[in-house]
């Protein structure tokens, strides 16, 4: 047997499955330890209303958007 891999493009693709296979499991661990710990920079109180605020439902209204109009010669 000449070698368990013919070519470099079956090493290349070896070695670019195993780095994502040790990225998903890198970003798994990182999530397990980070899981306590609370990153926020806003108050507690503002924090419960943001997080509800994010439990509603998408609004069926879409915004409206103004576009204004300058004339060029209000700029200076």
């Amino acid at each position: 047997m000449s070698g368990f891999f013919s070519n470099s493009v079956d090493e290349k693709a070896v070695e670019a499955s195993v780095q994502a296979m040790d990225d998903a499991v890198l970003e798994q661990v990182a999530a397990i330890h980070c899981a306590g710990l609370h990153d926020s920079a806003l108050p507690t109180h503002l924090e419960t209303r943001f997080r509800n605020l994010k439990a509603l439902p998408p609004s069926a209204m879409k915004p409206v958007l103004h576009q204004h109009k300058h004339k060029a010669s209000t700029f200076h």
